[in-house]
């Protein structure tokens, strides 16, 4: 027999030396199970989730039963602002002009009543946006308060238009204009879509006036413009840029809506503003 032959087995044990040890039984794992608190905590974030799916598939869908079924503005007031979902940049539809919202007020000074004027609230809100890679979604508000408004307000007819152009601001002015303007041909979808964005939009016009002149203003007045875009085949003229469409508010009174705060907008629309109006005193 050679060193390299192996010797014969006489009892058919291994001649490993760990033949020789008894074997160990491995450990069985632990499985740790969730606590309660961690329980919870899924569930509650799988259930957030889920309704925010929902919420954003019911607000971007066209209308169904569904969403009919739900509350009267609980969908919008949690989509708006900082869900909001606008797909219209995409065919066969996409978005054609640019909207603007202008803002001037009547102030009460020592040399009595004076009118201000305009100020582009649009324009100063979207500086914000310029030069940055995360962008503000409060560079946006105005610019998406104007384009409901001038949807709202050309669903209407010209006649209910012609009572809006009225100026409303004394007393309980806004039952007046709700009267007034359901009047003329009675409560329509349409009416109450209009009347939804007007009473936004000058709740707007009522922080962007005050951030810009001051807790002595006493009415507002608010104009939304709309500027299509050049046809691409004239794109290189200059004479071509239309002129752009306005709807000119009457006067209306103030609105606060509820859980804003005046003083966080003026924190930021001041500096904004500045350059427009030439007062960039805090």
């Amino acid at each position: 027999m050679t060193l390299l032959e192996r010797p014969p087995q006489r009892d058919g044990t291994s001649d490993s030396p760990s033949a020789s040890r008894p074997a160990t039984a491995k450990p069985t794992p632990t499985i740790r199970r969730p606590r309660l608190l961690q329980r919870i905590v899924v569930v509650v974030l799988v259930a957030i989730a889920g309704w925010h799916c929902a919420a954003t598939y019911l607000w971007i869908a066209p209308g169904t039963a569904i969403r009919e079924a739900l509350p009267d503005g609980m969908l919008s007031s949690y989509m708006n602002p900082l869900f909001d979902q606008n797909w219209s940049v995409f065919a066969p539809d996409p978005i054609d002009g640019n909207y603007a919202l202008e803002v001037r007020a009547t102030v009460i000074g020592d040399g009595g009543r004076e009118v201000t004027e305009w100020v582009d609230a649009t324009e100063a809100e979207q500086s914000m946006l310029a030069g940055t890679l995360l962008q503000a979604r409060a560079g946006i508000v105005g610019h998406k308060q104007a384009m409901k408004y001038y949807t709202a307000y050309f669903d209407l007819s010209e006649e209910q238009r012609g009572v809006i152009a009225d100026g409303y601001f004394e007393g309980e002015w806004v039952e007046r204009l709700r009267s007034a303007v359901i009047e003329v041909e009675g409560e329509s979808e349409t009416v109450w879509t209009y009347l939804r964005q007007e009473w936004k939009a000058t709740a707007y016009a009522t922080q962007v006036a005050r951030a810009t002149w001051g807790d002595d203003v006493e009415q507002v007045q608010y104009r939304i413009s709309r500027s299509n875009v050049v046809a691409l085949e004239n794109r290189d003229d200059p004479d071509a840029v239309p002129a752009p469409t306005y709807i000119d508010s009457g006067w209306r009174g103030l609105v606060d809506r509820k859980n804003q705060s005046d003083s966080a907008f003026a924190d930021v629309f001041r500096s904004l503003v500045a350059d427009q109006t030439g007062n960039d005193d805090e």
